[in-house]
């Protein structure tokens, strides 16, 4: 956990300073345009505010910068990778060949991610550039975050250097000490939002915690080894006095501020348990107010049990003709977890609904995945029944599965009519981990049979019949169609009459 600090702060080069650190130059009204908002609505309301008075300096000007915004409270230089003494007009790098030697400008966000330039944002952009120790930031080099149980280096303050032990990445990663990591979190989650759209940060070993789908389903901007890494460091360490002076000392200094340091709840709203609900900003707690606990998660209360947090619906409900199928996705995930999601159908009809998976893993707590439901009725009727999703530690989750089987509407008329037991007209597609389906052909007025041909295959499709005979067609009768490929085809229905179907895989 963080430590807490109450900083007297040292004035240096107070040509530039017209009031004390502490001091917050913020209220919640600066924040007023994010009240009501949720989701994508939120994410950009984020990107203003996130960039509301930014000026761009030079990178140059981060050498005089580092003395508004990161000295300790002995005025030397506050170094979160090691445990030296610097001051800052005199131990800037150049050169060095050990740990303490000097310090220089690190981009916590390596540069080489975003294009490696330092004359404008976010290149020069204070809420990623912190100083540092030059050996240590030269270890660290382009590294991502993440954490070392086996480092191959270890820095004076304890920063690591080693293979990852956290989630899906297996890379090479740098691990800072405990009492910065939720610091490195939250200037990571503010690069996020003040450069969605503009930059995006994937270049090389980047593409391990950013991506550029700043949508629900794209975890705005984060891979899910990115959302697991920060969200657990911005809730183990939470928000320190240092990081509270810091945010005034930028806004002193370039203009804007980060809000998931002013308002650390932020953060639940689009990567964690509060995912996608609506902010009400009276019921956040702000850094920069004085009912705010430092190093407490005042606003926002997590919970750290196991938890099935979709699906949200109750029920679902399945309509068809016999011997045709009916699909439902839904979307799976939990938090906290310690085993995987597993899902099992059970009730009177379970034996006419399928899953397109029985379980949907975890890792580094999290759970997210797409199940197919495939309601597959052979007679007139109604069906009913209940899936079942459980993990080690959650409460079950229920949704009850209702399916209604109707024969289609005869179609009568001087000339041949297919009906199709299922609601397509030119295309039919099948989505992912749904590899066959069922179509109930009935066809009246038939002179002769029905071909059933399939051509420019490229997904390994098939039919059962290649005829379907008059009789069958006027009585109705199943063809099924399966799939082994992703690819398309077409199907035709020829003879008697002419109609092509497009088919696609996902």
């Amino acid at each position: 956990m963080k430590k807490i600090y109450f900083v007297n702060r040292v004035i240096a080069l107070v040509f530039f300073l017209t009031s004390s650190f502490g001091v917050s130059a913020v209220t919640s009204s600066y924040y007023s345009s994010l009240d009501g908002k949720s989701g994508t609505t939120l994410f950009s309301a984020l990107t203003t505010v996130s960039a509301t008075g930014y000026t761009s300096h030079g990178y140059d000007d981060l050498w005089t910068y580092f003395g508004t915004t990161d000295l300790n409270s002995s005025g030397k230089i506050w170094d979160m990778y090691s445990d030296c003494t610097f001051t800052l007009s005199t131990n800037q790098c150049g050169s060095y060949s050990n740990e303490c030697d000097c310090y220089n400008r690190e981009h916590s966000l390596p540069k080489s991610w975003f294009g490696g330039s330092t004359s404008n944002a976010p290149g020069n952009d204070l809420f990623h550039l912190v100083p540092t120790d030059g050996k240590v930031n030269g270890y660290r080099s382009n590294y991502p975050f993440g954490e070392v149980s086996a480092p191959t280096y270890t820095s004076g303050n304890g920063s690591k250097l080693g293979p990852n032990t956290l989630g899906s990445y297996s890379g090479t990663v740098f691990e800072p000490v405990d009492e910065y990591k939720g610091d490195f979190a939250r200037g990571y989650l503010g690069m996020v939002v003040r450069y969605a759209n503009s930059f995006a940060f994937t270049t090389g070993e980047g593409a391990s915690i950013f991506n550029t789908t700043f949508t629900s389903v794209g975890n705005y901007g984060l891979t899910e080894y990115g959302v697991a890494l920060l969200m657990k460091w911005h809730r183990q360490d939470p928000v320190s006095q240092k990081e509270i002076d810091r945010n005034n000392g930028i806004q002193t200094t370039q203009g804007n501020r980060n809000p998931f340091i002013d308002y650390p709840c932020l953060a639940e709203y689009l990567w964690g348990t509060h995912k996608d609900e609506t902010v009400t900003l009276s019921n956040l707690v702000g850094s920069f107010e004085s009912s705010f606990t430092v190093g407490s998660c005042d606003g926002c209360t997590v919970s750290t049990a196991p938890t099935i947090t979709s699906p949200t619906s109750s029920s679902l409900a399945f309509s068809v003709a016999p011997n045709v199928t009916d699909d439902q996705i839904i979307t799976v995930s939990g938090v906290n977890l310690t085993a995987a999601i597993s899902l099992t159908v059970s009730g009177t009809n379970s034996d006419l609904f399928s899953l397109s998976a029985s379980s949907v893993a975890q890792s580094s707590g999290s759970a997210g995945g797409n199940i197919t439901i495939t309601y597959s009725p052979t007679a007139v009727g109604t069906h009913s029944a209940t899936l079942t999703l459980s993990s080690t530690g959650c409460s079950d989750v229920t949704v009850t599965l209702n399916g209604t089987c109707s024969a289609p509407a005869q179609v009568e008329g001087a000339d041949p009519t297919i009906i199709l037991g299922v609601p397509i007209t030119d295309a039919l597609v099948f989505p992912s981990g749904v590899n066959s389906k069922t179509l109930y052909i009935q066809i009246d007025n038939l002179l002769g049979a029905v071909t059933v041909t399939l051509s420019n295959v490229s997904g390994g499709f098939a039919a059962n019949k290649a005829t379907i005979s008059k009789s069958d067609a006027a009585t109705g009768t199943s063809l099924v169609i399966t799939r082994t490929g992703t690819g398309g085809a077409t199907l035709t229905f020829g003879g008697a009459i002419s109609k092509a179907i497009t088919l696609t895989g996902e």
